[in-house]
C-alpha cells in the first residue's frame, strides 16, 4: 500500500478519483465529499469527507492541514444551545476550548464525490479551539435546512497516519 508522502500527494490522490484510504490502519471508502467556504473566512475553501464507516476528515486546503474524528457527533448534549458563539469558554471533555470564530455559516462550494444524504450542506456554527494548544476543532452549530445540532469534535491526523489503498 503506497504511503501518502505529503499533503499534495493527498490532495491528487482524491483529485484523481482514489476512495480507498487507511486512517491508522483501518480501511475507509469514501461516501461522500464536498468543497465548502464560510462567511467569516471568506474564500478559504476546505473539503469534508465521510467515509463508509462514518468516520470523518476535514481538509484545510489553506493551512495543509488534516482534521479526523472517528465518528460525527451531531449533538453535544453537555453543550447548550444558547451557549454556542455566545460564551468565549466551553468545556468538553474535561478540556478548555476558547472560541475563535463567532456565528459563522458554511456554504457548499461543489459536491465533489457521493451525494448529501448524509454529508452535512448549509450550517450556522461558532468554532473552539483547545487552550492548551493542540490541534484540535470544536465546531459547534446547527443545520440550516432542519435546525438540528451540527457538532463536531476533530483533531490533527498527521500526514504519515493515512495512506492509499
Amino acid at each position: 500500500m503506497p504511503a501518502i508522502l505529503n499533503f499534495k500527494n493527498f490532495l491528487d490522490d482524491i483529485k484523481n478519483q482514489k476512495i480507498f484510504f487507511k486512517i491508522y490502519g483501518k480501511s475507509k471508502r469514501i461516501l461522500s465529499m464536498a468543497r465548502y467556504h464560510t462567511k467569516n473566512l471568506g474564500n478559504d475553501e476546505y473539503l469534508k469527507i465521510l467515509f463508509d464507516d462514518k468516520s470523518f476528515l476535514l481538509v484545510l486546503l489553506k493551512e495543509k492541514t488534516l482534521m479526523y474524528s472517528d465518528h460525527i457527533i451531531g449533538h453535544i448534549k453537555d453543550i447548550k444551545d444558547q451557549d454556542i458563539g455566545e460564551k468565549k469558554t466551553i468545556v468538553y471533555q474535561n478540556k478548555k476550548y476558547k472560541l475563535v470564530n463567532k456565528n459563522d455559516h458554511q456554504l457548499v462550494k461543489k459536491l465533489l464525490f457521493g451525494d448529501f444524504s448524509e454529508l452535512e450542506e448549509e450550517v450556522f456554527f461558532s468554532d473552539y479551539e483547545p487552550e492548551d494548544g493542540s490541534i484540535e476543532l470544536l465546531s459547534l452549530g446547527w443545520l440550516a435546512k432542519d435546525h438540528q445540532r451540527a457538532d463536531i469534535h476533530v483533531k490533527e491526523l498527521k500526514i504519515k497516519d493515512i495512506e492509499t489503498v
